[in-house]
């Protein structure tokens, strides 16, 4: 499991800097081959690893349907990195305004 969020780690690394597309595909490989690996001997792993990722499940299913002779260690691989990429963009952008007007807070 430590494995996958190093190579999660690398992703948010890379994108704080100038990601390149070569290091980026670099990872992409290592954690296709590990999610590859996950689906051979640990599913329910694999399972936990998502849900923990906030892999959002609806589109995992629809990719996986609608390409199924698409490599799924690769589908997954890039659901991976396009979350990873979401939460640090989400984690970039201010808060939102919380002003609320005296009269109606507690």
């Amino acid at each position: 499991m430590e494995k996958l969020y190093e190579l999660l780690q690398q992703v948010t690394e890379s994108s704080k800097t100038v990601c390149t597309s070569e290091n980026l595909q670099n990872i992409r490989v290592q954690l296709e081959a590990y999610v590859n690996e996950l689906i051979q001997h640990d599913f329910p792993k694999l399972v936990d690893l998502l849900y923990r990722v906030d892999v959002n499940e609806k589109k995992l299913k629809r990719l996986l349907a609608l390409q199924q002779d698409a490599n799924s260690a690769s589908l997954i691989a890039d659901l991976l990195i396009e979350r990873q990429i979401q939460k640090k963009a989400l984690r970039q952008t201010p808060p939102p305004d919380t002003d609320i007007p005296e009269e109606e807070r507690w």
